[in-house]
């Protein structure tokens, strides 16, 4: 991309000033802006992390109810079940999810690609 170097003054903080950085709220609007880069950029890897830590859960809660299904042939605990399936079902979602953002991040990536190409050259000196 052509570009060009302009000069900009730079000076001393004055005598007496104080930082106008904070500590904690630059931190966390910086952790924010790095999570919010994540999710543009990356979008099937953020949703990934999630569609694991739910299917994990889910299965935490399932396999107990299909232990006892296989050795008394009854499902006892129902609300087990029901919030097994409800997880699985929001690890899907998370995957479907991620991959479609994925979809659209990658056309979006390729638009700038074409864009940038179209972008004529500096002028050789």
């Amino acid at each position: 991309m052509p570009v060009q170097e302009v000069e900009t003054p730079y000076y001393a903080r004055p005598e007496g000033s104080d930082s106008k950085l904070n500590t904690w709220s630059d931190g966390f609007y910086i952790l924010g802006t790095i999570l919010r880069l994540f999710v543009l950029e990356r979008p099937l890897q953020f949703f990934l992390i999630f569609a694991g830590l739910f299917f994990l859960a889910a299965t935490a809660l399932f396999v107990p109810v299909l232990l006892e299904y296989f050795a008394t042939g009854q499902v006892l605990k129902f609300p087990s079940l029901i919030v097994a399936v409800g997880g699985y079902t929001l690890a899907v979602l998370c995957l479907v999810i991620g991959t479609l953002l994925y979809t659209t991040a990658t056309g979006r990536l390729e638009a700038k690609r074409f864009r940038y190409l179209e972008i004529p050259p500096p002028e050789r000196k």
